[in-house]
């Protein structure tokens, strides 16, 4: 028998089918194909593992007599059973008049045996370079864990696997030989540099500059390169597109997208044909785009946040299929350099990148196509990223704030705050951006500096319209916009079931299917709302949006004008996520962004903001470089976090960028290999089971089974599939498919994946699709038949590639049908008979018609029949439900006993039949409302479930009720009747007599208990702090005042800043207190040299009744003086008449530690206090620091010594001088990064005096080393309560009250 290979590019003839095993155990062990087709005689059968076809073959084609062969002398000997048993020859062998000797056809043996090895050899090589290659391509792995990994394998698994069986010595060489070729980092990059794979990037000076350079640990100051590391773009975009078919599949998408009516990519723009015209018709010339951002490589919270931060710059290709451009493997890495040369050497860091750009572009590449040369001109279309990352690459002001914000147009910030559309003609051009850069003034033009690729033919920065939604939209408007009118709709008091509580349970309860349950955000805080900023990011803000009608429009009325604003908002998002337009789409995109930003004008009541004015363009933007989910960042964004992960898991932090290329090399060399074959197949699915009747198939099994039989007879070649991917996008069992996006008339639930003869089939369940509801934007649908649907591959209408569907084989009409073989007919008298015990006998053949029989009689819910009687009068119908179900009920298979349930308490006696559920859920406002959110949406999840067991079990703990486990279970049991598409066993396991609903009783029933032994009642300390006063409820002009001075820098105008900062002076002490830690991440104006008005304003709110300070130590400064110099018996306190008055202030302070804090009590607080308390105590006070001297090693010393212990900053004062005798009229006040300086007479009481409103004022408590001291100075001098410890020691009480 002759046998053909059925491996691809493998024309092998075997003559029979053991040397066919051994051939494909030698030569295609490595390879893998989904099916196995046999190829003898046309028989063409499809197996899909290669024993079967072994056995396919031994089964069916292997011959059962003597083989022949021509002048072959085999002994041959049949048994009985007809089986053949194969001799080895024993004599020459003749063929063909030719004689063999039997040396000389075992010399010919070994020579293919070696050959055989060699090829395997080389095929185990390539196996292993594949491997390693995807291992380094992976981005937390580092070379060396890559290295070490690979030898574990070899020594743990292979060696011992040699060690426990038995394989040839020839064999074990092969594997050990691979080992030793790829087992250090030095030889696999041999390997890459042989192969023709890139090895890691050029890099490029931009700078020089001094510092110290470390050799074997000693600090050398010398100079250090600054670099830039570039990707070879030549280089790389000829090793990509000379891939098989990768140029010619986007040339053909070219083609296709060229002859589309609509505007579905770059190519559909008008600036795609203008840069045409520069080529001749013959000219292959392929667009890409530049993305542009930075991203921090090392802890943004840690010491050095910033340093190691990297500019990166990507390129992608927009005409590459549409599935693929959301993949990060179509991203490519192009330039990366520390963010610091950005300031000064910008321009010089982009000049490499440009020069690439202008080659490529004019002089183009060449790629060897199937051995033709062909040239390719590569041209940058449009340069992406965040509004700040473009206005930055291309030139314009960074600040947001400045007269001419807008990259885009040439509108004053004045008129882009109330203009809610843009026009053509307010577009830049490069004309009248010439004429402005000639200009030099940045607050005139909005221009800082020429764009560098400017340079570049077909580029140019005026018309590079560009537009980021994701930070726009979705990061931006709708979190500002939305949480605005969800405000004012739960202000409303008109609509009381709208609660802030309410819509949090809705929406983390709200079953969103297992595809978005992943960007379900966090709860909404009420002061997230005030602020108008949801903390959401940009795909969970986008979800949010488009749910949010569906979760709470049962709750709004329709005509309510912050709804109608929702909405709107939600129609601009999708229509700006539309995948395509044409002219009716534009036009309705404009009328959405009229009518959005007059709604931020009119309901809002505020200007518009600059992401509102980008918005205007949108139009613009579309007609010229494409959709705009074209140009969003999602993708990229994604791509830096894969492109910082290396940074995580490695050390090198000399030159971070090209560390990176490292890695982004091996991920373009692995790209490169996994594309040999050109793009990826559309469809992928993992090997799934066979196909079987089973209880998970069963309700819709009977349906399909004729149908599948006309398919294939038989059922073992059916293979059912969890999922497949077919073209990015994901389809697995009990996901719903439309068969239009966004006009669709079918909605599909997809059962089951069958995989049969090399196709796919869906088995379906077909809702139809009746109307659209604009109230909660989305479509209702009804259930109609299951059916099973062949798959197949199109292009969708939105550019992007869809699932489309056929009937395939099946009756979709449910008369034409033939059902009867699921009906048992006996069954019909005893339904006629039921229903005329009820009067209702009218209605039995409604019944028989419906098929139902006497076991579903049982399971038909309210729904079922009301679908089923659907003409039949409301009221009549509603008589009929009730008799039908007190039937049911009573013929129920449960003991009607048993439902009447009793419990007894210690307190309280109670009773309760089924439909206590019901009961319990209308007791509260609460349950009501989940009752009426359950009709609504009729599905349930684990945190809606758990919801119910609380408000059930508050009901029974409210009442005293003791429940045991009996009653557990009949409880899950009335869930279930309340809620039919629940089961008992969620909420109770009747095996085990536990389950959700036991557990959530015992453990409330504990802390009850818990909580009854607890008999004190603990009141509040009343605070006579006003931040315990403070309510948190503000003005809006407080909270605007708030939001700006969080952004106000040191550059501010001063006046200004105070009137901010006053208004908004109680929101701010409201932060304070309860995040004392954040005051100067949360306020910029805190770091400034002059914020002692900020500091008294705070202080003035906080204590609006207090003291003036220095006014007060002017009065009582002698008195105090003369106190304590009777508490203390040395002559510490005799001044020299020569002391300066600060001097002097210094004197008393010291005096006034050694008053209130006797060594015993400095011993208690700090156990390492000498004996000489003054000074020690004081030292914790102040410190005291040269003029001369390092101010920051001092400090850091100071702290060590006098901080060791401390788990808080404190503030503390710093005086400059020689010792606490001889201090200078300077000092200074430090907390964190704020840093105060005070000069001149009373400058130490000026400083002592801002020092103790610091405390209060950022909630700090005081240091145990001067709490005394404090609480002393704030009693005497601010007349204030102090709050800032537990209780005033007596010594401090005597203090006082003697002075």
């Amino acid at each position: 028998m002759n046998i053909e290979c059925c491996f691809n590019n493998c024309n092998e003839i075997i003559q029979n089918v053991e040397a066919y095993r051994v051939h494909v155990r030698n030569l295609h062990k490595l390879q893998n194909i989904d099916a196995y087709r046999c190829t003898f005689k046309n028989c063409n059968s499809i197996l899909f593992e290669f024993k079967n076809l072994i056995k396919h073959l031994r089964k069916k084609h292997e011959t059962k007599n003597v083989i022949q062969n021509q002048t072959t002398n085999l002994n041959i000997e049949i048994q009985e059973d007809n089986s053949l048993i194969f001799f080895e020859p024993k004599i020459s062998i003749r063929n063909e008049g030719t004689q063999v000797t039997t040396e000389q056809s075992k010399q010919t043996t070994e020579n293919s045996e070696s050959e055989s090895f060699e090829l395997l050899q080389k095929q185990l090589d390539e196996a292993m370079f594949a491997f390693l290659l995807k291992l380094h391509a992976q981005s937390h792995l580092t070379k060396s864990f890559i290295i070490k990994l690979f030898t574990s394998i070899k020594e743990n698994l292979f060696d011992k696997i040699f060690e426990m069986f038995s394989f040839p010595e020839r064999q074990k060489k092969v594997v050990q030989n691979s080992f030793l070729k790829f087992n250090t980092t030095y030889k696999f990059e041999k390997e890459l540099v042989r192969n023709g794979h890139f090895k890691g990037a050029q890099t490029e000076t931009v700078n020089y500059v001094s510092g110290n350079i470390y050799k074997n640990g000693i600090a050398i100051i010398g100079e250090i390169k600054e670099k830039v590391s570039v990707m070879p773009l030549q280089q790389v975009f000829q090793r990509i597109f000379s891939l098989p078919n990768i140029l010619q599949g986007v040339i053909q998408n070219m083609i296709m997208l060229k002859n589309q009516h609509e505007i579905k990519n770059f190519v559909n723009g008008t600036k795609w044909k203008e840069i045409c015209k520069n080529y001749s018709k013959d000219d292959i010339v392929i667009p890409f785009d530049l993305y542009f951002d930075d991203f921090e490589t090392g802890n943004t919270l840690g010491s050095n946040s910033g340093i190691h931060k990297i500019a990166a710059y990507y390129v992608s290709f927009p005409v590459f299929p549409s599935h693929l451009l959301s993949s990060t493997k179509y991203i490519f890495e192009a330039l990366l350099y520390p963010s610091r040369l950005k300031s000064d050497h910008m321009e010089h860091c982009l000049e490499k990148l440009n020069l690439m750009f202008q080659e490529i572009e004019q002089n183009g590449v060449e790629l060897d196509i199937n051995g033709v040369t062909k040239k390719v001109y590569f041209v940058l279309a449009r340069i992406i990223g965040d509004n700040l990352a473009l206005n930055e690459i291309l030139g314009f002001t960074k600040s947001f704030n400045s007269n001419k914000f807008c990259r885009l147009c040439d509108e004053t910030k004045e008129k882009t705050q109330y203009k809610v559309i843009s026009e053509i003609n307010d577009l830049k051009s490069i004309g009248k951006y010439e004429k402005d850069a000639q200009l030099n003034d940045l607050k005139l033009t909005g221009i800082k500096e020429r764009c560098v690729f400017n340079k570049l033919k077909n580029f140019h920065c005026a018309t590079n319209l560009v537009s980021d939604i994701m930070h726009d939209l979705f990061e931006g408007i709708v979190k500002s916009d939305l949480s605005f009118y969800l405000k004012k709709i739960i202000d409303d008091n008109s609509i009381k079931e709208f609660t802030l509580e309410n819509l949090n349970s809705l929406k983390q309860n709200f079953p969103y299917g297992q595809i978005e349950i992943g960007n379900l955000s966090k709860p909404i805080d009420d002061i997230h709302l005030k602020n108008s900023t949801l903390k959401m990011s940009a795909s969970e803000s986008r979800k949010f949006l488009s749910f949010l009608p569906l979760i709470i429009g049962h709750l709004v009325p329709p005509n309510n004008k912050y709804w109608k604003a929702i909405l709107d908002l939600a129609d601009l998002c999708d229509l700006a996520m539309n995948p395509s337009f044409n002219e009716a789409k534009l036009k309705e995109l404009r009328s959405k962004i009229i009518k959005c930003n007059n709604n931020v004008l009119t309901l809002i009541e505020k200007p518009l903001k600059p992401k509102h004015h980008l918005m205007t363009h949108y139009v613009e933007c579309i007609k010229q470089s494409g959709p705009l989910r074209t140009m969003m960042t999602f993708s990229y964004e994604t791509k830096n976090k894969e492109v910082k992960a290396y940074a995580n898991v490695t050390n090198q932090r000399i030159n971070i960028a090209n560390s990176l290329f490292y890695k982004a090399a091996h991920r373009l060399n692995n790209f490169i290999f996994e594309h040999q074959n050109g793009f990826p197949n559309e469809t992928n699915h993992r090997k799934g089971q066979k196909f079987r009747y089973s209880k998970t198939n069963s309700k819709y099994f009977k349906y399909i089974l004729s149908d599948l039989k006309k398919i294939i007879p038989n059922s073992d070649d059916t293979i059912s599939l969890k999922f497949i991917i077919h073209k990015g996008t994901k389809y697995a069992k009990y996901y719903f498919i439309v068969d239009d996006q966004f006009q669709p008339t079918k909605l599909l639930h997809i059962l089951d994946i069958l995989y049969i003869n090399l196709k796919y089939y869906f088995v379906v369940e077909k809702y139809e699709i009746l109307k659209y509801d604009y109230h909660y934007r989305s479509y209702e649908a009804e259930n109609k038949s299951v059916m099973l649907e062949e798959y197949l591959e199109s292009e969708s209408d939105d550019g992007k590639e869809q699932i489309q569907h056929e009937d395939f084989l099946v009756d979709t009409d449910l008369s034409v049908h033939d059902w009867s073989n699921y009906y048992k007919i006996e069954d019909q008298h005893l339904i006629q008979n039921v229903l005329n015990e009820m009067n209702f006998g009218m209605l039995a053949n409604r019944f028989i018609a419906n098929l139902v029989d006497w076991e579903s009689l049982f399971l038909l819910s309210s729904q079922d029949l009301r679908a089923m009687l659907y003409d039949v009068p409301r009221g009549v119908l509603v008589e009929f439900e009730k008799q039908f179900n007190e039937w049911r009920d009573s013929n129920s298979k449960i003991d009607s006993d048993n439902l009447e349930w009793s419990s007894v308490s210690n307190s309280s006696t109670y009773h309760f039949k089924k439909g206590i559920i019901k009961q319990i859920l209308h007791s509260t406002e609460e349950g009501k409302l989940f009752h009426k959110n359950h009709d609504f949406t009729k599905l349930m999840n684990d945190k809606s479930r758990s919801k119910l067991i609380q408000l059930v079990l508050q009901y029974f703990f409210k009442n005293k009720v003791v429940l045991k486990k009996e009653d557990i279970r009949l409880l899950a049991i009335d869930i279930e009747g309340e809620f039919p598409m629940e089961k008992s066993i969620f909420f109770h396991n009747e095996e085990y007599k536990t389950g959700p609903l036991y557990t959530k009783y015992h453990n409330m029933s504990r802390d009850m208990r818990a909580k009854n032994l607890l008999t004190s009642s603990n009141r509040k300390r009343k605070e006579s702090s006003a931040v315990e006063e403070l309510e948190p409820s503000f003005s809006q002009a407080e909270i605007q005042a708030n939001d700006a001075v969080k952004i106000c820098s040191a550059n501010f105008d001063l006046q200004l800043l105070l009137q901010y900062w006053k208004l908004s002076s109680r929101v701010r002490l409201f932060t304070f207190k309860n995040n004392p830690e954040n005051f100067t991440s949360l306020y910029r104006a805190l770091e400034r040299p002059d914020i002692k008005p900020l500091i008294q304003i705070d202080f003035d709110t906080l204590y609006p009744n207090h003291t003036a300070f220095q006014t007060e130590w002017e009065k009582r400064e002698n008195d105090l003086l003369t106190l304590l110099r009777s508490k203390i018996k040395k002559n510490s306190l005799e001044f020299d008449d020569s002391l300066s008055s600060n001097q002097r202030a210094v004197h008393l302070i010291k005096a006034l530690h050694h008053a209130l804090y006797t060594f015993k009590d400095l011993k208690k607080i700090d156990g390492s206090i000498h004996r000489s308390s003054i000074p020690d105590s004081f030292k914790s006070f102040m410190c005291v620091v040269s003029c001369e001297a390092n101010l920051e090693v001092e400090l850091r010393a100071w702290r060590e010594e006098m901080y060791q212990k401390s788990l808080k900053e404190q503030a503390f004062m710093i005086s400059f001088g020689l010792s606490t005798d001889k201090l200078s009229d300077k000092f200074c006040i430090i907390l964190e990064q704020i840093q105060i300086t005070f000069e001149g007479e009373n400058s130490f009481i000026s400083a002592l005096e801002t020092l103790l409103m610091m405390y209060h004022v950022f909630h700090i408590q005081y240091p145990l080393l001067n709490s005394a001291v404090y609480e002393f100075l704030c009693k005497v001098f601010f007349d204030i309560s102090n709050e800032k410890s537990k209780k005033l020691s007596n010594k401090t009480v005597n203090l006082i009250n003697s002075l």
